[in-house]
């Protein structure tokens, strides 16, 4: 298989499939390549590959691949891909189940700031009960050291009032006992 990649030499896991389907993803095979997970998904330009080919990769058991790929981390978990899925497919799901058995697998993610932008987000969402977007961005770039990054993008959006300043949510506490709960499970 060839990509933006380069990936050439394929490693096939016969168990990658049956992994998956035991941490609950379903319907993998029923995938017929439509492609509207990928024509849908609003990060996919910055993907190295579709999520229509991350699916026939884990039906092929393309592990390593996938799990040395920047969609996996990419993935928002938008679930656009998930509710355009004819066949039913949780695609969001797939991928946020590849994305935390690469990270427990130890593979250096090919986004080198996805794990940390996880943790921001979760540790905000904990804290507040829902997330917070001016918190997350201002933890994000103090933790990665990227602060002018996205600078113009950032003041467009802020100019659009695209980001809100969200109060606490009033079931805060119950947000964070889920999260915890999950948290120990990893």
């Amino acid at each position: 298989m060839h990509s933006k990649s380069g990936i050439t030499n394929i490693e096939a896991d016969p168990a990658f499939k049956t992994e998956l389907e035991s941490r609950g993803v379903r319907n993998l095979t029923k995938c017929m390549q439509c492609m509207r997970c990928g024509v849908g998904c609003p990060v996919a330009h910055a993907m190295d590959f579709t999520p229509t080919q991350i699916i026939r990769m884990a039906i092929l058991g393309m592990k390593e691949e996938i799990f040395a790929s920047k969609t996996i981390h990419l993935c928002s978990a938008c679930n656009t891909c998930t509710t355009r899925c004819p066949m039913e497919i949780d695609v969001a799901r797939t991928m946020d189940t590849m994305k935390e058995m690469s990270v427990e697998s130890g593979f250096e993610p090919a986004e080198r700031n996805s794990v940390k932008f996880n943790d921001i987000f979760m540790n905000v969402v904990r804290a507040r009960g829902r997330v917070n977007e001016p918190l997350l961005f201002g933890h994000y770039k103090m933790k990665t050291g990227t602060y002018f990054d996205d600078m113009e993008i950032g003041m467009d959006m802020i100019k659009k009032r695209k980001i809100k300043f969200s109060p606490k949510a009033a079931g805060r506490d119950e947000v964070r006992k889920i999260i915890d709960r999950f948290r120990h499970k990893i």
